[in-house]
């Protein structure tokens, strides 16, 4: 599925740490308060798994990071103890109402094409992430996440990025 024309993402103007940027329309801010919710009640499974030895980030918590607008929604990226991700939250809860959970959605964004999945949240309809990361273990603790989800973040919006100063595992050396 292809929205048909390119995203725009305006410059996010957030402060750090996961808070909606300010001037976000008042619904969104109640959606990503749920969007939270949700996913720390699906991570309340999870840790119930990462005490059986499911590995996880114990410095880790559940939060939001960015979302700005983009195209029909928001895009941001959660951080949890277990995952990161981007997810574009569509600011109409039925505009992938057809998709169902793992269903690719081919999304264009200033950086390119991407394959986002479908992932039907309840109400708050259908969003669609792609996967960052998946061994939060890598990262010494949330602020280094959250360098991970803005660089990602950046990249995804068509914007230069660089890896913060002092951050061994976004600074390189790559082979």
């Amino acid at each position: 599925m292809s929205l048909g024309v390119p995203m725009q993402c305006p410059d996010r103007g957030g402060p750090a740490g996961g808070a909606p940027p300010a001037g976000l329309p008042d619904g969104f801010s109640s959606r990503l308060d749920a969007l939270l919710a949700a996913y720390r009640m699906a991570g309340r499974g999870v840790g119930r798994a990462a005490r059986r030895g499911a590995a996880g980030n114990p410095a880790l918590a559940v939060e939001a990071v960015g979302f700005h607008p983009c195209g029909p929604g928001r895009l941001g990226c959660m951080v949890t103890p277990w995952f990161l991700e981007a997810v574009l939250l569509p600011d109409d809860p039925f505009l992938w109402a057809e998709a169902r959970d793992g269903d690719p959605l081919p999304l264009e964004l200033p950086s390119g094409r991407h394959r986002f999945t479908a992932a039907r949240m309840g109400l708050l309809g259908t969003l669609a992430a792609i996967p960052l990361a998946s061994d939060m273990a890598l990262f010494l603790d949330a602020e280094d996440a959250r360098h991970a989800a803005r660089l990602a973040l950046d990249t995804l919006s068509g914007r230069p990025a660089q890896a913060p100063s002092g951050c061994p595992v976004l600074a390189g050396p790559w082979p």
